[in-house]
This record gives C-alpha cells, structure tokens and sequence, in this order.
C-alpha cells in the first residue's frame, strides 16, 4: 500500500510539469505507467495470497483504483504521443527492468469468479437437459442419437423455410417504402 501512496505523490502535477514539452510529460507519465504496472501486480499477488474477506475487499478497492489509474495514464499517453503504440524502451533501461514487466494480466480473482459463473451455467444446463423429455420415436421429429441434433433433411428443410420468410419481409418491407 505504501508503492500506492508513493505514487500517488508522484502522480500530482507540480510545478516542473505545468507548460513542459511532450518529451517531459511522456517521459514522465511513462515512468509512471510502469510504476503503476509494478503496483498492480504488487496488489493483485497480495490480494491472492490474502484469506481474510475484509483485507480481500479493502485490497481489492485498492487495485481497481490502480487499475483505472493505468488505464487513465495509458489514455494520456497515447494523447501525448499521438498513437496508440508507446515505446518504453528507454524508461525501462532506465529501470533496469525486463520488457516482460509491462505484460498485464486479469487479475485472478476477477478469472476465478467467472470460472464460478460459467461453473453454475454448465449445472444450469445439465439440469434443462435432463428436464426436457426425450423426442419419441413415432412423432415425426428428427431422428438423431442426441437430442438436441437434427438430421441432414430437417436442418435444410429449417434453413429454406427461414430464407423464404426472410425474403417474404423484404420484399415486403421494400414495396411498403416505394409506396411512401
């Protein structure tokens, strides 16, 4: 949390930046975008490793903070240098630091809560498929092993007939606006 505030500090304009070039302030924001990329990797390992549901909660305000910060110093930057593609190589030298720090990844428990969700939905339609009643032989339907799948004949027949309305309701649609 102190790397927050350390940056935070940082991140106030001052004096020295009010009316510098587009070198200064790239270069600054620059540093600051790796600073805030160290930041939230730094947050994102701690919220991990946290069991206690209040820190995981406090930690988890902190790096959607940093997380909305980097992408609002990204959006400078990019207005800065006029293009979507900054090079940091030279901060980064600067730094002493690898190109492999500026890679980002979701944070985990945002994938863990999804891997959650789709978790439940699979179970949800485990559920409706073993609801649903099984198709008879003599009903006319199609005549597959699965259910759910339709023979070669019935699929075309489907695709044809929707073509046909769908052509039905342009044709329509068309002839109501020549009239208009």
């Amino acid at each position: 949390m102190r790397d927050v505030l350390d940056l935070l500090e940082l991140d106030q304009p001052g004096d020295e930046l009010k009316g510098a070039k587009d070198d200064v302030l790239i270069n600054h924001f620059s540093y600051l975008y790796i600073r805030y990329i160290q930041c939230y990797k730094n947050l994102e390992d701690c919220m991990h490793q946290h069991v206690h549901p209040q820190k995981r909660m406090a930690i988890k305000s902190a790096l959607e903070s940093v997380m909305g910060r980097l992408l609002e110093v990204k959006f400078l930057l990019m207005q800065f240098c006029k293009s979507s593609i900054i090079s940091f190589d030279d901060i980064l030298v600067d730094l002493k630091l690898t190109p492999e720090t500026l890679e980002l990844q979701a944070p985990r428990y945002d994938v863990d809560e999804r891997e959650q969700e789709l978790s439940l939905r699979q179970k949800l339609w485990k559920s409706f498929d073993a609801q649903r009643p099984a198709p008879e032989a003599g009903d006319g339907g199609p005549q597959s092993s699965l259910p759910g799948q339709m023979n070669m004949d019935d699929a075309l027949r489907m695709i044809q007939r929707n073509e046909r309305v769908s052509l039905e309701s342009n044709l329509q649609h068309f002839a109501s606006r020549s009239r208009l």
